[in-house]
């Protein structure tokens, strides 16, 4: 906010959310009410800093916090300071419904998945016993099972060098058409690039709801310069639309044009259905806002 004031973009540079003084990095993330309300908050499930840590001491406030941190801190520290941006752009450029609770679980859900993914894609090959496996399409799966009767799930399919696996799904309200979509993003690696939770348009059923998620994935992946070789979808009705360039009598064909034109953009990604048990990550994301 600052910076749009000094180049008169805006009347003054204070912070639209508290009012209390001008807005800059360190006050949008660290100093401001909500930002503070998402560290109290967050300190009862994670070991970050005291609050004396966050004490602005010039321009480098960051890297010096950071170097006063244990490596899992540093981590922690830095989830909640992208969390705290988050918030502060819902209220001035969204709808400004996000809460500090939908943060919380988005926070904890987004941490475990890092954590449980695999730091390289060779798994090692043989029939082996293990509780958390990546599954044939990027996504992490618990087979709640206990460790001598775990289910031995194929090796994640990693896509080719440069490019990611996008995988999407969507959440319906019967009640008030709205629609939530949940993103995951890995890279050749198995290592996520990108996470999102996300509101898209309403919509007047869950087929529909699904094309808005794959669409999202795609502008997504357009706009952080990703190059995606697939999108995986566990809904058969909307991968079936979104392959299919024949007009359709459909009240979402305008959806699957755009996503049509997205894939004239991106030369060599598909779009392909996958099991719902091979997409549970996206389906825990998109259900953090809806529910």
């Amino acid at each position: 906010m600052v910076n749009k004031y000094r180049r008169t973009l805006e009347i003054d540079g204070k912070c639209k959310i508290c009012g209390l003084c001008e807005e800059d990095s360190y006050h949008a993330t660290v100093y401001c009410t909500k930002a503070k309300a998402l560290r109290h908050e967050m300190r009862k499930f994670w070991k970050i800093p005291e609050e004396k840590a966050f004490t602005y001491t010039g321009k480098d406030w960051l890297p010096i916090m950071l170097a006063n941190c244990g490596k899992d801190e540093r981590a922690l520290v830095l989830m909640i300071l992208w969390r705290s941006w988050h918030l502060r752009c819902n209220i001035i450029h969204g709808s400004g419904s996000e809460t500090i609770a939908n943060s919380r679980v988005f926070l904890l859900n987004y941490m475990s998945c890092l954590r449980n993914t695999p730091e390289d894609g060779n798994q090692t090959k043989g029939k082996t016993q293990v509780s958390f496996l990546p599954s044939t399409n990027g996504n992490l799966m618990d087979t709640g099972q206990p460790k001598d009767k775990a289910i031995i799930m194929p090796t994640w399919r990693a896509p080719a060098s440069g490019t990611a696996c996008i995988n999407v799904d969507a959440a319906f309200s019967e009640t008030g058409r709205e629609a939530t979509a949940g993103i995951i993003m890995r890279d050749q690696s198995g290592s996520i690039c990108l996470a999102a939770c996300h509101p898209t348009t309403r919509s007047s059923n869950i087929e529909e709801a699904e094309a808005n998620a794959i669409l999202l994935g795609l502008q997504i992946a357009r706009d952080y310069d990703f190059v995606p070789s697939s999108v995986l979808s566990d809904c058969f009705g909307a991968v079936t639309k979104a392959n299919c360039h024949s007009r359709i009598n459909n009240s979402a064909w305008s959806i699957y044009e755009d996503i049509h034109q997205l894939k004239l953009y991106f030369a060599d990604c598909s779009i392909s259905h996958t099991r719902r048990e091979f997409n549970t990550t996206a389906h825990e994301l998109e259900t953090m806002i809806i529910n």
